[in-house]
């Protein structure tokens, strides 16, 4: 071969070499554009969802407030009192000549939620009429009276067989002798957390109904002007007749009988007598709003913002005051011994008589996780988040079979046994968890070790109950992971 042949030849691989980078750096180039195009993209997107999500929020806002002051005006105008949307304020934003920003609609609409019975001040009178009308039998009807009566009154004594078991399951806890501050504690009343709920431990129909009848908020009765009419209400308190409900509901509407006048309002409660009749009770009800909520949604183009807001007049209703304790039971006591997150206090306790040791296998055998509430005496947000989600979820199968529900109280100095098989106190095991703030709630797998990230403080209301249940679903995967053999 010629020196000058194995010379071009030795230049030609060198170029294409020097080719070969370059496509390289090429792709690697418009790889990197691409995944940055992307990223910006959706960096662009969530900045404008965020930008009209602030817009819409401005709007709804700016409409509450001159919903809110027109409906001042017209309590100023009589008698500090608010009865019907037919008084004229049914329209506040065009009352007041209010329009929206160019590009938006705005529409506000009420719910009075004093036409409920207030939960507070049922009597078994009350229940037993309304599970009746539910076709429940006389026996059935007391017995569930007496259920949910001893859960929400300090000194029932019921008139039927019922007798609570709250203190003989796996999870002890106590009746709080209060009114309920969320329905959702339905699910963890006996005879109620069968009946209101389905096989797979979900609100049904008949939860609906128990909801749309009775208020959480406290005031003294109910608004018969409330529009569309509560069947359920004006047959257990009012002991209404079905035509007798029908001549109201039109009565208030303008329909039927009284087509043609118009929606109608009693300004006081006689005004009703002819039209009520001798059919019922009308002194049970009033005709003063007492607590009204105000929804306010904003649209642009696809987009909706929805604020709902409730008001009180003056004199109006008030939320259920809850005081959270943290007194043992005798239930609470006998379980405080052996358990690691086991003796709590007040209304989530655990049974004792077992070593932590023993409970995670157990858990473990099912592949189930340990959730632990750490809760402090007197924390009202404690209380929140054991009433009106944890126990609720412990009566649901759907959760109830992924995790062992058990409390610790971090300014308690009670014994138990921790994962490790060592006694311990519930303060000191609550110090090595590193647990500063309350509530807060861990899952750990039966070993001990932490299977996600703690959940601290009682976040939103509405967020809360899925923030325990995502924590709850990757506890339960990671655990029954470990179950698998290799």
């Amino acid at each position: 071969m010629k020196p000058g042949a194995l010379h071009r030849s030795s230049a030609s691989a060198q170029r294409g070499s020097v080719l070969l980078v370059v496509l390289v750096m090429l792709l690697f180039t418009a790889g990197m554009l691409t995944v940055f195009i992307d990223k910006a993209s959706t960096d662009l997107i969530v900045e404008a969802r965020r930008i009209r999500a602030d817009r819409l929020r401005s709007e709804a806002y700016s409409a509450l407030e001159v919903t809110i002051a027109v409906l001042n005006e017209f309590v100023q105008a009589d008698a500090n009192a608010l009865r019907s949307p037919q008084e004229g304020w049914g329209d506040p934003l065009t009352f007041a000549a209010w329009e929206p920003d160019e590009g938006h609609t705005v529409t506000v609409t009420f719910e009075d939620e004093s036409g409920k019975i207030p939960l507070s001040s049922v009597n078994a009178t009350i229940l037993t009429t309304l599970f009746k009308s539910w076709e429940m039998s006389e026996t059935d009807a007391g017995e569930m009276a007496d259920a949910i009566l001893s859960w929400i009154k300090p000194n029932h004594t019921p008139t039927t067989n019922f007798s609570a078991t709250y203190d003989q399951g796996d999870l002890p806890y106590a009746a709080p002798k209060r009114s309920m501050l969320s329905f959702n504690e339905l699910a963890a009343i006996d005879l109620a957390s069968k009946f209101f709920y389905d096989e797979n431990g979900r609100p049904n129909a008949y939860w609906q109904r128990f909801a749309d009848t009775f208020s959480l908020y406290t005031y003294t009765q109910p608004n018969l002007n409330a529009f569309p009419i509560r069947p359920d209400v004006l047959t257990a308190l009012g002991k209404f007749e079905p035509e007798v409900q029908q001549k109201l509901s039109d009565y208030l509407a303008g329909t039927g009988d009284y087509d043609g006048k118009g929606p109608q309002y009693f300004k006081v409660r006689n005004d009703a007598n002819p039209i009520m009749g001798t059919g019922g009770s009308l002194p049970s009800f009033n005709t003063i709003i007492r607590a009204l909520r105000i929804h306010v949604t904003v649209h642009e183009g696809d987009s909706q913002y929805r604020l709902t807001a409730m008001i009180s007049p003056p004199n109006g209703a008030t939320p259920v005051q809850s005081t959270a304790t943290n007194t043992p039971t005798a239930a609470s006591n006998a379980a405080a011994g052996n358990n690691p997150a086991a003796a709590g206090a007040g209304a989530v306790q655990a049974r004792g008589g077992q070593a932590a040791a023993a409970n995670g296998r157990g858990a473990a055998a099912t592949g189930r996780a340990y959730l632990l509430l750490f809760s402090e005496t007197g924390c009202p947000w404690c209380e929140r988040a054991r009433r009106e989600y944890l126990l609720p979820m412990q009566a649901d199968r759907n959760w109830s079979d992924r995790m062992v529900l058990r409390q610790i109280d971090i300014d308690s100095d009670r014994p138990l046994t921790d994962f490790a098989g060592r006694t311990t106190t519930h303060r000191e095991f609550a110090r090595t968890q590193g647990i500063r703030m309350y509530p807060t709630v861990a899952l750990y797998r039966p070993t001990g070790a932490l299977a996600t990230d703690m959940l601290v403080g009682f976040t939103s209301p509405l967020y809360y109950g899925a923030s325990v249940e995502r924590r709850i679903e990757a506890a339960s995967a990671v655990t029954a992971s470990r179950q698998t053999p290799r």
